[in-house]
């Protein structure tokens, strides 16, 4: 008789120790459930910024190819200026009393120093836009960098939940077949 009160003594003790397993091995799935959500938010995270760096990369590309084309168009002009200065002088030599044609050519310097003045606030504009994509690059970066390492260290946990989880389940499983 007094065997069988220890019987039953050691059986609700096993079967108190089963619960309280039963109840931590739900909170473990929980937090499980939870840490993998939020890997799938840094892992969402991460293939947004990807998206967003391969854009931004993208406009850089097009930004200095338009830089090119400026510097280039401001050269040609350049050698348009200097070929139209010197036609200027040709006429000026030629009709140095023509104070009409020295005035056409005035207004004419002064149009292709105006079309210099706006190549140049076009060059600056894009220098400005070039310099506003490199910062915005340069703090994307750690962001994503950061993003990279917080998936890797959720990742690695998440496998040791895993691990854990499993050796719980497993014990779980063998205090259920003692007990039967």
């Amino acid at each position: 008789r007094r065997e069988g009160f220890e019987l039953q003594a050691a059986a609700r003790t096993r079967a108190s120790e089963a619960q309280m397993l039963q109840e931590k091995l739900l909170r473990e799935q929980q937090l499980l459930n939870d840490e993998q959500q939020a890997a799938e938010q840094g892992a969402a995270r991460l293939r947004q910024l990807r998206g967003e760096l391969a854009t931004t990369e993208r406009l850089r590309a097009d930004v200095e190819g338009e830089l090119q084309q400026l510097r280039q168009r401001a050269k040609d002009l350049e050698e348009k200026c200097a070929s139209q200065r010197a036609w200027q002088e040709e006429q000026r030599q030629k009709h140095g009393s023509s104070e009409v044609a020295l005035e056409r050519l005035r207004e004419e310097l002064r149009g292709l120093s105006a079309d210099k003045a706006k190549l140049q606030r076009e060059v600056d504009e894009v220098s400005h836009e070039r310099t506003r994509l490199e910062v915005e690059l340069q703090v994307a970066t750690p962001a994503l960098q950061e993003v990279l390492k917080r998936s890797q260290g959720l990742e690695d946990r998440l496998a040791m939940r895993v691990r854990e989880l499993g050796v719980e389940a497993d014990r779980l499983r063998q205090i259920r077949k003692d007990a039967n």
